[in-house]
C-alpha cells in the first residue's frame, strides 16, 4: 500500500528531526559538547543526503536484495553507511526466514538521537507498518564493543607459521589486566569507547583503529549477532502480537506514540530475537552457542554503558530497570532460562561456556576502567542524558 508507506516515511523523517533537535538542545543545556554547526547540519540533512547520488546509492543497495521487500525505502536523514547496514541486516533475516507469513505490521527502520540505549517501536496509524527506531549510537557502540572483545584475545603463531586467534577467555582476561603496552592499549581504547558515548553522546567520535585480519571472524560474528538481535527483538513484538496488548506513550511534541511492552513481553521478544538471530547466522556457519553468547554480550554492553553513566553522574552504580524494561543482566539470565526450556540443557552445559567466557572478558574490562571513571566523576566530568528507555 504506497499511501501507507508514504505516510510512514513522512512520520519517520519527522521523528528523526524531532529527536535530533531535542538531542542538540539537551546537549547544549547540559553543557555537553556539540559542534558549533550541529543544528545547521541537522536541518541541512534533507539537502545533503536527499541527492540524486544518494538515491542512486540506495537503489543499488535495494537491487542486491530479494524483490519481496523491495518496497523498503530509506529516510533522507540516514547516512548511506547506516542505511546499508539496516538494509543488509533485515535482508539477512528475510532471506533466512519466511517473514511473509509473520503476523503484525512490518517495520520501517530509522536511527534517532533518542538518548535511550535501545530501540523502540512507534505507531503510525497504519495496519501495514510500524517504525522501528534505533538509538543513533547503538550500532556504532556494538561495532567498537565487539572489536574490543575480539582484540582482547591473543594471537598465536601456529607450527606452520600462520597466525591464529586464541579462543581462551582466561588469556584474554589476563591481557586486559596486564601491566604492559598491550594491556594499557586495550584499557585505553575501551575507556575511550564508553566515555565517548557517555560524555559526547555518540560513540562514533571514539578513536578509530583496525583489527588484525585474524580477529575479524570473531569481531564480525559478534557484531552481526548483536545487531540482528536488536532488530529481531523489536520485530518480535509485532510477530508475537504484543502491540495488541500493549499500552502506548505519546512522544512529546511529536504527535506519535511509542509502544510500551511489559517485562514479560520483553523476555518473550528476547527469546524470539535469539531464535531469529541463531537461524540467520546458522547460514554462515555460526553455531547456536556462539549466537547465544553474542546476544548476551550485547545485553552486557548495555549494562556497561549504563554503569558508566551512573558512575559519571553519582560515583555509584544504580539498578537499571524501568516499568517497561527489566535490567539487562536479568534479561540475559532469562535468555538462558529460555534456552534451557527450549533445548532441555542444564545450566552447566557446554552450550553456555562460550557465553560465560565472553562475559568474563567484558567484566574484566569494566573492572579495569571503573577506577578511571570514578576519577573522572571526581574531576567533574558528567554524561549526557543516556537511559535504558
Amino acid at each position: 500500500m504506497p499511501d501507507d508507506l508514504d505516510h510512514a516515511m513522512t512520520r519517520l523523517e519527522e521523528l528523526q528531526l524531532h529527536y535530533g533537535r531535542r538531542f542538540i538542545k539537551a546537549m547544549r543545556e547540559g553543557g555537553g559538547r556539540v559542534e558549533k554547526d550541529g543544528l545547521a547540519r541537522l536541518e541541512a540533512m534533507p539537502r545533503r543526503t536527499g541527492t540524486p547520488e544518494y538515491e542512486d546509492h540506495v537503489r543499488r543497495l535495494m537491487a542486491d536484495y530479494p524483490q519481496h521487500y523491495a518496497e523498503r525505502r530509506v529516510s533522507r536523514f540516514e547516512l548511506p553507511s547506516t542505511a546499508g547496514t539496516l538494509l543488509r541486516l533485515h535482508g539477512l533475516i528475510e532471506e533466512a526466514h519466511d517473514t511473509a507469513r509473520w503476523p503484525g505490521p512490518r517495520p520501517l527502520f530509522g536511527t534517532v538521537h533518542s538518548g535511550r540505549v535501545n530501540a523502540m517501536a512507534v505507531t503510525v496509524d497504519s495496519p501495514v507498518y510500524f517504525l522501528l527506531l534505533i538509538e543513533n549510537g547503538v550500532f556504532g557502540f556494538a561495532n567498537l564493543f565487539a572489536k574490543a572483545i575480539s582484540r582482547a584475545f591473543p594471537l598465536d603463531l601456529g607450527v606452520d607459521g600462520s597466525t591464529r586467534h586464541s579462543a581462551d577467555p582466561d588469556r584474554a582476561v589476563a591481557r586486559i589486566r596486564a601491566e604492559d603496552a598491550d594491556g594499557e592499549e586495550l584499557r585505553r581504547r575501551f575507556l575511550d569507547l564508553i566515555t565517548t558515548y557517555a560524555v559526547r553522546g555518540d560513540p562514533h567520535h571514539a578513536e578509530s583503529y583496525f583489527n588484525e585480519p585474524e580477529r575479524e571472524v570473531l569481531h564480525a560474528g559478534l557484531l552481526d549477532g548483536m545487531e540482528l538481535f536488536v532488530i529481531a527483538h523489536e520485530r518480535g513484538h509485532a510477530v508475537l502480537e504484543h502491540f495488541n496488548r500493549a499500552a502506548t506513550r505519546p512522544i512529546e511534541n511529536a504527535g506519535e506514540a511509542e509502544y510500551l511492552a511489559s517485562w514479560h513481553q520483553e523476555f518473550e521478544a528476547d527469546g524470539f530475537g535469539l531464535t531469529i538471530t541463531a537461524g540467520t547466522l546458522a547460514r554462515f556457519g555460526f553455531q547456536a552457542l556462539f549466537d547465544f553468547a553474542a546476544c548476551c554480550s550485547f545485553l552486557a554492553g548495555m549494562e556497561i554503558l549504563l554503569r558508566t553513566v551512573d558512575v559519571l553522574n553519582t560515583g555509584t552504580i544504580a539498578a537499571h530497570e524501568t516499568s517497561t524494561h527489566p535490567p539487562p543482566g536479568m534479561r540475559a539470565q532469562m535468555l538462558q532460562t529460555y534456552v534451557m526450556g527450549v533445548t532441555g540443557v542444564g545450566p552447566e552445559d557446554r552450550y553456555f561456556a562460550d557465553c560465560k567466557g565472553l562475559l568474563n572478558v567484558i567484566e574484566a574490562y569494566w573492572q579495569a576502567v571503573a577506577p578511571n571513571l570514578a576519577a573522572l566523576h571526581r574531576a567533574g566530568v558528567r554524561p549526557v542524558p543516556l537511559t535504558l528507555g
